[in-house]
């Protein structure tokens, strides 16, 4: 960092900061926060005691950086020692967020989530339609699939 710079805040208030988020006042050298979160909704409570695996694309497959093929130039003039901040009013930080009153060199931020939604058979005709669902019993004969609460299909 070439010049450090004071913080000076008047008031800063934050109801709520989660899942690897940073709130920092003044310089760093480099944040790094990452998250990784499994959420699965299903439509009844049950739990089989395997849950949790990460072994999904989402969390192993490599993030493909930035290319960097063209030079920067950057002049910076800080006219004043300070960087002043009034007042700041945040709901939330959440999922590898950062609120940073200050200097930084760096940022490497991840946040890998990946949503799965388990729902019931019932659920089907009013989410889909009737039609939808029996195309998918029908599909689901074809194969001896087990599907939904776990009849085969027709």
């Amino acid at each position: 960092m070439k010049q450090a710079r004071i913080s000076l805040v008047g008031f800063f208030k934050v109801i709520e900061i989660k899942l690897s988020s940073i709130v920092q006042f003044g310089d760093s050298l480099c944040l790094t926060p990452e998250t990784k979160v499994l959420a699965v909704l299903r439509s009844q409570s049950s739990y089989y005691g395997d849950e949790g695996d990460f072994n999904y694309p989402i969390f192993t497959n490599p993030i493909p950086g930035p290319s960097l093929d063209e030079e920067l130039e950057m002049e910076i003039i800080n006219e004043s020692p300070y960087i002043k901040v009034e007042s700041i009013k945040i709901i939330g930080v959440s999922a590898s967020g950062i609120v940073q009153i200050g200097s930084n060199q760096c940022i490497d931020a991840e946040s890998r989530i990946k949503h799965i939604r388990q729902m019931i058979r019932e659920d089907l005709p009013l989410l889909m339609g009737t039609a939808a669902v029996e195309a998918v019993e029908a599909a689901a004969a074809g194969s001896g699939a087990v599907i939904g609460n776990g009849r085969k299909g027709r």
